[in-house]
């Protein structure tokens, strides 16, 4: 009907709203402008918050999925790691394994991978271990370490590695951190983690709940 002005919807005020925000502050439409907005995270929520104000060398856990955070060098990701882990005892794969776990964690015992130790460690750190190896003798050295040596393995893995990320996370593990720049991931491996119980693996979906026992 003529002469009856149109409504303007919320939606498209706020949008004019935000450009006319945004033609203030570049009036001259530098085009750098979009960066220097992403450079403020637009906290939408609490959690949103906390992990804006958080350094991005954490890797957090938020509602049961990690985040994969990069930040310092992957040495020293990996030395926050350990410490965060806190292990009992830790079986290094490589002498470089050694050498941190002896400086990041000296009051720690560390036992080696070779002979088989008698009893399984709480870690086990790799960090040349795989060097060399194809994809095969990798697995095999994986499979090794985590049937016999340590439930719970932490890897630093060279760009060059013969296991990309898709395999590691078919044998169980999670891309924890990177290093873009020296080109190394850290891969963790966590039996009591790797996999959820799924749904039906409940007793009130079985025909005998009450003959089910944990």
């Amino acid at each position: 009907m003529q002469g009856v002005p149109r409504r303007q919807g919320p939606s498209l005020a706020k949008w004019r709203n935000a450009a006319d925000a945004l033609s203030r502050d570049n009036p001259k439409g530098r085009a750098d402008s979009g960066a220097s907005l992403c450079r403020k995270p637009l906290a939408v929520n609490d959690t949103a918050a906390r992990l804006a104000s958080r350094p991005a060398s954490r890797i957090d856990l938020v509602a049961g999925v990690k985040l994969v955070l990069t930040g310092p060098n992957w040495r020293a990701q990996l030395e926050a790691r350990l410490r965060e882990i806190r292990p009992a005892s830790v079986c290094a794969l490589d002498a470089a394994a050694r050498q941190l776990a002896g400086d990041v964690l000296p009051a720690t015992p560390q036992v080696s991978p070779t002979p088989q130790p008698p009893l399984p460690c709480a870690l086990a750190l790799g960090i040349d271990a795989l060097d060399g190896l194809d994809a095969n003798a990798a697995r095999q050295l994986i499979g090794r370490t985590r049937l016999y040596v340590a439930p719970h393995i932490l890897l630093a893995v060279p760009a060059g590695c013969a296991l990309d990320e898709a395999m590691f996370r078919a044998l169980g593990f999670t891309l924890c951190a990177t290093d873009a720049t020296a080109g190394m991931r850290i891969h963790e491996y966590d039996i009591e983690t790797y996999k959820s119980v799924p749904d039906w693996l409940n007793s009130r979906f079985w025909a005998n709940p009450e003959r089910w026992e944990p």
